[in-house]
């Protein structure tokens, strides 16, 4: 109520549109502008700047795929929807979220419920994991996914089992053929095509 307040104020003095406004500056610069420290044109341009920007990320938001995983989930760069991989190539990078080094057998795994097919000592390879997909884990080798960061739910689990884990690799769940050798190298972010 206090920031509404002064955020009358700022409307009154024309530095902003609507009193709601003030939530586009920080406490500092609040306190700056009033006391003395922060021209009102500096604070009006600053709140300015960061109205369009909320407005860019909305926009991307409503254009997006409603079933698509927002950003944070995908690590700090954003994950390109439309990203393709090189089948021919053996060797992917990716991050390495979880350190280790797993050779087996890749299970390509879209949906939870389709789990009953990843053996015991396999490597799981998905889009991503979530908490419905954790009883798999005490059966797995290695996890590679295509989105997620660091503290995403497959990153999370895969170190509290021990396991080498890379994420952030585009499409790998259409590149690599179900049943094939893998090496994960969750210590350097790399998955690697095994001639076995």
């Amino acid at each position: 109520q206090a920031f509404l307040i002064l955020g009358r104020d700022l409307a009154a003095r024309n530095l902003i549109d609507t009193a709601r406004a003030i939530f586009y500056a920080t406490r500092q610069e609040i306190s700056a502008y009033y006391g003395m420290a922060l021209e009102p044109r500096a604070l009006s341009e600053r709140i300015a700047a960061r109205q369009n920007e909320w407005a860019n990320y909305a926009e991307q938001e409503r254009a997006q795929n409603p079933d698509a995983y927002p950003y944070f989930l995908r690590g700090d760069v954003p994950f390109a929807q439309d990203a393709t991989v090189d089948t021919r190539t053996n060797e992917w990078q990716g991050r390495g979220v979880s350190a280790g080094i797993a050779r087996g057998v890749a299970r390509v795994v879209y949906q939870p419920r389709d789990l009953a097919r990843v053996g015991a000592g396999e490597i799981l390879v998905a889009p991503s994991t979530d908490p419905a997909w954790t009883p798999v884990f005490a059966r797995l080798k290695g996890l590679v996914m295509e989105r997620g960061g660091v503290l995403s739910h497959g990153a999370v689990v895969a170190r509290e089992y021990k396991l080498p884990a890379v994420t952030a690799v585009a499409n790998v769940t259409h590149t690599l053929e179900d049943g094939i050798w893998i090496e994960v190298d969750g210590t350097n972010g790399r998955v690697r095509r095994l001639n076995i």
